[in-house]
């Protein structure tokens, strides 16, 4: 908690003294679609919602878990380097064995409701990139997660280190290093193509690793997905996105035939509060 709140002063100091940006001109700056968030803010007195569906599931010959989750997050833009924001989500599990017998520990059938995460976030632009000179950002999260529809009793925090970069003018790519205080590593690597002005496509590479630091073993990759998907820009402030994932490798279970996969939609709404 105490380098929360270091990093989050450090944030505000870091950009306190930066001009506002012309809001007419600002770009949309979203973390949908796919797992890697952006290294720039909202912007200067914006206020943008960002909101989600998506369905998972895991299957096996063993048993079938699938998840529906709806997350909203709001943001607001402090100065044009600085911005906090607050996410809810709102999940249903479900799961249905198929083996109880042979395996007595597994529960019955059941599906559980409810508020299942809390986060509230803090981010700052370090660096304003421009062509292969990367945008650096760093984000720091206090989240709450559990059960659905039972107590948030999971607090961790997480810091995310941004980097982005316009390869060309329609080729950007984007990467982030992830450390959650559970002691788990999560990096991902986006690459994402505009088709138009207002289409674009995303590829991207994400591996979760766990971390033990303080008995100074070796991180272990637990998991890995390859995320796809699609973005239409409806206007400057409105955008709709689609993605896809599915695991490549998963340590975590000795079932051959498992493989977890996820689909989501998404939008993105901006608006200007300056006045």
């Amino acid at each position: 908690m105490r380098i929360l709140i270091f990093v989050v002063i450090a944030l505000f100091s870091w950009t306190k003294f930066h001009a506002q940006v012309n809001e007419t001109d600002y770009p949309l700056q979203t973390d949908r679609p796919g797992q890697s968030i952006n290294a720039n803010t909202v912007g200067n007195k914006l206020f943008q919602l960002q909101s989600g569906y998506s369905y998972s599931e895991e299957a096996s010959g063993l048993y079938l878990i699938d998840a529906h989750l709806f997350d909203l997050q709001a943001k607001v833009g402090i100065v044009d380097r600085l911005e906090v924001s607050a996410l809810f989500q709102v999940a249903s599990f479900g799961s249905d064995f198929q083996n109880t017998q042979q395996f007595p520990f597994l529960e019955d059938d059941s599906r559980s409701t409810g508020l299942s995460r809390l986060n509230i976030a803090v981010r700052g632009t370090l660096l304003e990139g421009k062509g292969l000179k990367p945008a650096i950002g760093l984000e720091a999260t206090y989240l709450m997660a559990g059960v659905p529809g039972e107590n948030l009793d999971v607090p961790a925090g997480r810091f995310i280190l941004s980097f982005q970069n316009e390869l060309t003018d329609r080729i950007s790519f984007t990467g982030n290093v992830i450390y959650l205080t559970t002691d788990f590593m999560q990096f991902t690597a986006n690459l994402c193509g505009s088709i138009t002005s207002d289409l674009g496509v995303f590829a991207e590479y994400w591996p979760i690793f766990a971390a033990a630091f303080e008995t100074n073993q070796e991180m272990m990759r637990v998991e890995s997905f390859l995320n796809s998907g699609a973005y239409w820009k409806m206007n400057n402030d409105l955008q709709f996105d689609l993605a896809f994932g599915f695991s490549v490798e998963n340590q975590e279970r000795m079932i051959e035939d498992f493989n977890p996969f996820y689909v989501q939609l998404g939008v993105t709404k901006r608006f200007n509060i300056k006045n």
